[in-house]
């Protein structure tokens, strides 16, 4: 009953309307280089909604769980699961589906990714576990494991020349030589309860080495919030009263909860009332980018402002 309600209420105030065909936002095929080496290439958008990188092992059991599909549905299944999420951010294959569904229509395909990450990883495990407990045929193991690397090496002779900082790329490319090395020395040693902690180690290093160039324009040791001499004024002279940064994403919106103050800016169904709407674009006229998001990179009329009770 409650859902039904937020739905009726929700379709009345022209949200679906307005966002009616973001589900065909599917992401560029340059965008599957991040199965490989994450953020390589730059791409438009905001990498948050396309970053399903779980280190390249991840890539790799992927590619290897065809060696295991015949004899374990669990690894079918997880494979097929993973395989129809990149088919679905991708490709157009499933708009048709997706169009008829109320609240995933509204939102971009693209955000989707993320199902990628939850379904290979749990494929990863499955795979690691074949390795350990199954004696996979070792000509066929040495070839796939040969073809494997050699896709990953291609593909770093591809993206090298965009690549911004080659030493962390140089270790995923490294870490994955290993662990594929690992991989064929099992089909070789009978004692294989090492594996794990192996993929264990090489996936923390992976992962490590590129989390320090993740954001690269705060100083290392820089807390989550980073206060500065305009925030700590606010925090302090201001309470009820709204604040408007000028810059898309100068004190990031939405951070009330952060910084302890109001933002006029947001990104949100509250964005998607009239009014609000009406003032935001009298103060700046392009202030509107999405239908649920509103910036301030100019003020043309301070007075549409100062009735939505911004102060500073």
């Amino acid at each position: 009953m409650y859902l039904g309600e937020l739905y009726t209420s929700i379709n009345a105030s022209g949200y679906f309307d307005m966002r009616s065909v973001l589900y065909q936002a599917k992401l560029p095929s340059e965008a599957l280089n991040e199965l490989f080496f994450p953020k390589a290439i730059h791409l438009p958008g905001h990498y948050n909604e396309r970053s399903f990188y779980i280190g390249s092992m991840g890539t790799v059991l992927y590619l290897l769980s065809l060696l295991f599909i015949k004899d374990n549905k669990k690894i079918l299944f997880w494979f097929l699961m993973s395989s129809l999420v990149l088919l679905l951010v991708f490709t157009p294959i499933f708009d048709v589906l997706l169009k008829h569904f109320p609240f995933l229509n509204t939102s971009p395909k693209r955000r989707m990714i993320i199902i990628f990450s939850f379904s290979a990883s749990i494929l990863s495990a499955y795979v690691i576990d074949g390795f350990v407990k199954k004696t996979v045929n070792k000509h066929k193991g040495i070839i796939a494991l040969a073809l494997v690397f050699l896709v990953f090496f291609l593909k770093y002779l591809q993206i090298k020349p965009y690549i911004n900082n080659i030493v962390s790329f140089s270790v995923v490319l490294t870490t994955s030589l290993v662990f594929v090395a690992i991989l064929a020395g099992s089909l070789f040693i009978k004692n294989k309860n090492w594996i794990s902690s192996s993929v264990l180690l090489l996936t923390t290093t992976q992962i490590l080495t590129l989390g320090m160039h993740y954001i690269p324009y705060v100083e290392k040791n820089a807390p989550v919030y980073p206060l500065t001499a305009s925030v700590d004024y606010i925090q302090e002279n201001s309470e009820f009263d709204r604040v408007v940064a000028i810059g898309e994403w100068s004190i990031y919106p939405n951070l009330s909860q952060a910084y302890e103050f109001y933002d006029f800016r947001g990104h949100g169904f509250g964005n998607i009332n009239q009014d609000y709407k009406n003032l935001s674009l009298a103060a700046d006229g392009s202030s509107i980018p999405s239908a649920t998001r509103n910036i301030i990179t100019k003020i043309d009329d301070i007075y549409p402002l100062s009735l939505a009770g911004v102060k500073y």
